[in-house]
């Protein structure tokens, strides 16, 4: 049993698994990564390095917003920025 959150797990190996990453009443499960260039958050690192990978892909970025330095491999990515941080909500490239 979770000492956390009291939730039963059978194997042992399930419980291990949860208290480490899933278990959000475990204080040390509380930790979060941080994009350095947008809002995004992920518990887990993995996850983070994922999407820093896929969306700010520092190599060749395809899609840029003409209103800051942001880019994006994903247009769609750079509509939600233009979206959320310039507030522009019908904004068209």
């Amino acid at each position: 049993m979770c000492p956390h959150c009291k939730k039963i797990y059978a194997p042992k190996s399930l419980l291990k698994k949860h208290m480490q990453f899933g278990c959000k009443m475990n204080p040390r499960n509380t930790t979060t990564f941080s994009c350095t260039f947008c809002p995004y958050k992920s518990i887990y690192k993995a996850n983070m390095e994922r999407h820093v990978s896929n969306v700010h892909n520092t190599g060749s970025l395809k899609f840029r917003c003409e209103l800051c330095n942001f880019r994006s491999n994903y247009s769609f990515c750079v509509r939600r920025h233009i979206k959320t941080f310039h507030r522009l909500d019908d904004f068209q490239k």
